[in-house]
């Protein structure tokens, strides 16, 4: 997985690239079930952490981005624009 987060500069804030585990998640009752298997993706460092969830489309053999949560440390914040959050 590869992520690049930019601030409001257009400056790489956040990067990330390492290897994940796509893993299969149950659809809940009032998803996006009917599109294909759901799968989903987590990854987590001392800076933040991403967490997707995906949707296999059958007939263009794809996955679909159908969740992408994000979350920054408080630090990491503080640092980046010199603030004491």
């Amino acid at each position: 997985m590869d992520v690049t987060l930019l601030d409001e500069c257009a400056k790489p804030f956040w990067c990330v690239s390492s290897p994940v585990r796509m893993r299969p998640c149950p659809s809940p009752p009032d998803g996006p079930h009917f599109l294909g298997p759901t799968c989903r993706v987590d990854y987590a460092d001392e800076d933040g952490r991403v967490c997707a969830e995906l949707v296999w489309m059958e007939e263009t053999e794809e996955h679909f981005l159908v969740s992408l949560v994000l979350h920054l440390s408080l630090a990491k914040v503080n640092r980046w624009f010199g603030t004491r959050h």
